[in-house]
């Protein structure tokens, strides 16, 4: 199906069902169509700017921002089903204990935590806070500082949640399960990649906190140690 077969005598010609289910195509304007031409799909970004389609530009624009939605507290959780769903099982995924919640998942359960404390090992300024919300309030108290440390810290917290949740929803819909040793590695996997692109001063701290991620300093970036 073509966008002219979908107008006829200028006018749209959308099925009625999807009329009631999007009701901003009846706003949609009527092209100026011409025949020697072929359609082209486009797709509209985030920031209005319009692009010509691709999945890989649709991906970064209408992912959920894990972060975000973990700290709203609006991630699916059984905790939010249990409102309108009384019965049913709703034990956290990962760990077998407790109620699978905001609170619960970031960072109490036991599998969640062995995680955390794992990957905040590498991240000095996070060591020894376990809950999310008490790392949120470390981070933001030092919202004016924009050094290495501060900014592993926020990747560090935001590959932490994406991934323990990713976990939880492989255990909940797929029935697939990683160990702690294998989702610390993808982890910090993640972690290191993103550090490498990241341009940066030689400095001794710099250079330390390079060498817990078995990273070096090399013209103002980060690269990896050659084993």
């Amino acid at each position: 199906m073509t966008v002219a077969d979908m107008i006829i005598d200028g006018k749209w010609r959308w099925p009625e069902d999807w009329l009631n289910k999007y009701e901003f195509f009846r706003d949609i304007e009527v092209p100026n169509l011409k025949e020697s031409r072929e359609d082209r799909v486009k797709w509209l970004t985030k920031q209005n700017s319009l692009v010509q389609f691709s999945t890989n530009q649709v991906w970064k624009d209408l992912r959920p921002d894990w972060e975000k939605l973990a700290v709203q507290r609006k991630l699916m959780t059984q905790d939010r089903i249990m409102k309108w769903q009384t019965n049913g099982d709703f034990t956290c995924l990962l760990c077998q204990r407790g109620v699978d919640s905001h609170e619960h998942l970031f960072f109490q359960c036991e599998y969640a935590m062995k995680v955390w404390k794992n990957i905040t090992d590498n991240s000095p300024i996070l060591s020894g806070n376990i809950g999310m919300f008490d790392v949120i309030e470390k981070i933001a108290a030092m919202k004016t500082q924009n050094n290495l440390a501060v900014v592993v810290s926020k990747l560090v917290l935001a590959a932490s949640v994406y991934f323990v949740w990713q976990e939880r929803n492989l255990r909940n819909f797929k029935k697939e399960e990683r160990s702690v040793e294998t989702l610390c590695r993808i982890i910090k996997d993640n972690v290191r990649h993103k550090m490498m692109s990241i341009s940066v001063k030689n400095t001794m701290k710099v250079s330390s906190i390079a060498e817990r991620w078995n990273l070096r300093w090399s013209n103002n970036s980060l690269v990896a140690i050659e084993d």
